[in-house]
């Protein structure tokens, strides 16, 4: 089964921090792994992929700040905004961000944030940049079905 993915959309990736640290710490020059993608109810891809940067949460040292435009009061604004910034900090402090490509006739780039606390994945396909082919590889190779989640 062939078709398309969504551009940005979640993603159950096949591998885990133990594979990733493999690259982040220099032990692999690229990381072979796997997703499984739900486009229905009926219809799951697994799309291979070739990650090839790894930024582990330690390695960001990022920190994000919330602006809430509203027609209430200050006081709530504010406060809105400071319960924004708990919670996406929360979640932002043990991100992990993979990039690489879609493993297929066609490269397609794709960035990849991973949150251990909620379990959730999310990517996104670049497609300025996805014009690039592999010759050495089939498209059916790319985007096989997975009917089991076992």
């Amino acid at each position: 089964m062939r078709g398309p993915i969504r551009v940005t959309d979640m993603m159950y990736l096949e591998s885990n921090e133990r594979h990733w640290r493999l690259l982040t710490n220099g032990y692999i020059e690229q990381l072979e792994t796997s997703a499984l993608i739900i486009r229905s109810e009926f219809s799951t891809v697994r799309i291979h992929l070739i990650i090839t940067q790894i930024f582990p949460p330690e390695n960001q040292g990022k920190r994000i700040s919330c602006q809430t435009l509203s027609d209430n009061e200050a006081a709530i604004i504010n406060g809105i905004n400071r319960i924004s910034e708990f919670v996406y900090n929360f979640f932002e402090k043990e991100k992990w961000i993979l990039v690489g490509h879609i493993k297929g006739e066609i490269i397609k780039p794709i960035i990849i944030a991973h949150y251990p606390i909620i379990n959730l994945t999310v990517y996104t396909v670049n497609l300025a940049t996805s014009s690039q082919k592999l010759t050495s590889q089939n498209l059916d190779n790319s985007f096989q079905p997975f009917f089991s989640l076992n």
